[in-house]
């Protein structure tokens, strides 16, 4: 509903709708997966030819997009709880996590605690189709958003159980941004004013950050109050990435530009 009037200061997507089937066997195949559990593979979607039908428009619809990698999510959530079973979590949080016991071997749990940060945001970018198919299965997160969809439509006077359509329920393909998760906030606006600002992730402490608070908390009042006149939306939490631009030197303490995720 927003994505064109902050379509210059997000990041750019594809959209597409699913089908009632095709929800149903994202449902079925994270239900079949949940009684192994494990890393996912394409095993777990062979038997759903409405899965692999998906696995190639997403294939088709990524190269509409500027990034080699991308971010899948639905209209609703993403599947972010699934980069948990990623084949590749457990050397990007070991990685991360040797770096910061370097760094700072005082703090063990806060470096626990930011590696798995790091490695539960960089284990959402998909190569793939597949890759994306992958993170919906395994999902917890989305079922309840599927359950919803599936109950809103056959709940209508026309459903015919033995037609297929299109529901106005999208899969989103967004262009991957590698950034700083330190750098990941929440603005709050009530009355198109905006109220309050917090970390994305609550629970870890970025030490570099305490001595540019006061520079983060002007620039984001600043850029989320021009931002407010732009969105339908007098009340919402607004989900910011300060991203360095590429005219900027890196080792400014604080980044210049903004991307937002999204908006609720």
């Amino acid at each position: 509903k927003y994505y064109d009037s902050i379509k210059d200061l997000t990041f750019q997507s594809v959209f597409s709708s699913l089908s009632l089937n095709t929800i149903r066997e994202i449902k079925k195949a994270h239900e079949e997966w949940k009684e192994n559990n494990g890393t996912p593979t394409i095993e777990n979607i062979k038997g759903y030819p409405l899965l692999l039908e998906l696995m190639d428009k997403i294939e088709n619809l990524k190269g509409d997009i500027r990034t080699n990698n991308f971010f899948i999510r639905l209209s609703t959530r993403s599947a972010k709880d699934a980069a948990l079973y990623s084949k590749n979590f457990n050397d990007v949080y070991n990685s991360t996590y040797e770096k910061l016991k370097q760094i700072d071997p005082e703090n063990d749990s806060n470096n626990k605690l930011i590696s798995l940060y790091e490695a539960s945001t960089e284990c959402l970018s998909c190569e793939s189709g597949l890759d994306a198919l992958l993170l919906l299965i395994s999902s917890d997160r989305i079922q309840g958003d599927l359950t919803v969809i599936i109950n809103e439509y056959e709940s209508k006077n026309n459903y015919n159980p033995e037609v297929d359509i299109d529901t106005d329920f999208n899969i989103i393909i967004r262009e991957w941004g590698t950034f700083e998760v330190k750098y990941e906030f929440r603005a709050f606006v009530y009355n198109k004013k905006i109220t309050a600002i917090t970390q994305y992730n609550e629970y870890c402490y970025f030490k570099t950050l305490e001595p540019i608070k006061d520079q983060i908390k002007d620039f984001m009042i600043e850029e989320t109050n021009k931002l407010i006149s732009n969105i339908p939306f007098d009340n919402a939490v607004v989900d910011i990435i300060l991203v360095y631009t590429d005219e900027q030197d890196k080792s400014d303490s604080v980044p210049s530009g903004y991307k937002i995720c999204e908006i609720n």
